[in-house]
């Protein structure tokens, strides 16, 4: 099987270096669960070929566009939460699975092209 980190980093291929130079790091440290989570997002945010940000803050995943948050996340066995922001607010999703977080990952979208509209006004 592929190690996770070189799939990413294929699946990656088209984005700026920068964009993606924490990612060995984060991968080194991330649980098994957020490296696939990472992955997950990686396929369905490929159409943003630059500005996608990955870093640590608190524990959590932090994942940016351009400077401006999407979301963050943690997925280790000690305490799993995801945040889901939208232009209302910031919900945090307590004791979330894998599957539901790959599931999220379209209410991360929504917002996404949310501030990506308001920034192009």
């Amino acid at each position: 099987m592929e190690d996770l980190f070189e799939f990413a980093r294929k699946t990656m291929n088209d984005v700026n270096n920068k964009d993606i130079k924490n990612m060995p790091l984060l991968y080194n440290k991330s649980s098994a669960d957020e490296k696939i989570f990472i992955d997950a997002f990686m396929i369905k945010f490929k159409k943003y070929k630059k500005g996608i940000i990955y870093n640590e803050k608190s524990g959590c995943i932090n994942f940016c566009y351009d400077n401006m948050q999407i979301g963050r996340i943690r997925l280790n066995d000690k305490k799993r939460r995801m945040q889901i922001l939208t232009t209302y607010g910031v919900e945090w999703k307590e004791n979330v699975s894998l599957i539901e977080a790959i599931d999220n990952l379209n209410k991360w979208d929504l917002y996404l092209k949310e501030i990506v509209k308001l920034k192009e006004c």
